[in-house]
């Protein structure tokens, strides 16, 4: 007795093609999830390393003397050889801006000092970080 065709036993050529098709969509929207997420970490991995060579900076600041601080420059640059930390950004550069305050009422000697940290991050675009902080002669403010 012969058979009839019956095509029950298997998929058609139209079902693996759709199924083949919203596997594909499904491994794309994946990739580019992970895409994304690879480009957050590296922005977050550059503005981390950024905190830190701009920490660092401030501490090797409020490390020096009185002194030493009234008499360098206003506006001083550092790079790679002074700061490990900024040899991870790529075109990293930094600088240090000092500027004297005067609080009304208050007759103690302070300095306002912000440290800069500027590079290009891997997609060209340009990233700055920068903190300020006050320093006196006799040291914190109570």
């Amino acid at each position: 007795m012969k058979r009839k065709n019956d095509f029950s036993d298997g998929f058609s050529l139209i079902e693996l093609t759709i199924a083949l098709a919203i596997a594909t969509l499904m491994f794309t929207g994946i990739y580019m999830v992970s895409l994304q997420t690879m480009n957050f970490l590296q922005m977050a991995r550059d503005e981390s390393r950024a905190t830190q060579a701009a920490t660092y900076e401030m501490e090797k600041l409020r490390s020096r003397t009185w002194m030493s601080l009234l008499t360098m420059d206003d506006d001083t640059a550092f790079d790679v050889n002074d700061n490990a930390a900024l040899g991870y950004l790529r075109n990293g550069v930094g600088s240090i801006k000092r500027t004297a305050i005067t609080p009304a009422g208050l007759f103690v000697d302070i300095l306002g000092v912000t440290v800069t940290v500027n590079w290009t991050a891997y997609d060209g675009t340009t990233g700055a970080k920068t903190l300020t902080s006050a320093i006196t002669k006799r040291g914190m403010l109570k």
